[in-house]
């Protein structure tokens, strides 16, 4: 069946989110998974490997 989790997180930086997470479990397995929400941009960067 499918499971819909809403976590939170960065309440106590000021920068509070929700992340919505739904996972579908199929015979005890987890046969997939999503996540997703809303986002803002305030940083940008580059890795070199």
């Amino acid at each position: 069946g499918i499971s819909q989790l809403w976590i939170e997180q960065g309440l106590e930086m000021g920068r509070p989110s929700r992340i919505r997470l739904e996972l579908n479990v199929d015979g005890g397995k987890l046969a997939a998974a999503r996540i997703g929400g809303h986002a803002i941009k305030v940083a940008e960067g580059r890795l070199f490997v």
